[in-house]
């Protein structure tokens, strides 16, 4: 199993991690700098899905502004 973060409008792959918190990091640091308008845009096209060692995808776990709300959740729990 690995993650795969995708730009659904240019259907290109932009990042790949053995796990999902890898992942979330990747997106994080990536909208980090950015205000909250600029981040939604940037996070408009994109999707992490999970995928099967054959590079299959097995579900999408997140994609479009949803993105924010995952990646910052458990910065917000606390």
């Amino acid at each position: 199993m690995g993650y795969e973060v995708w730009d659904r409008d240019e259907r290109a792959l932009i990042a790949d991690f053995d796990d999902q918190n890898r992942a979330l990091d990747f997106l994080r640091e990536m909208v980090r700098p950015m205000n909250v308008e600029v981040a939604a845009r940037a996070l408009d096209s994109m999707q992490l899905v999970r995928v099967t060692n054959d590079g299959n995808t097995t579900e999408v776990i997140s994609a479009g502004i949803d993105l924010l709300t995952l990646i910052f959740a458990p910065a917000v729990a606390h």
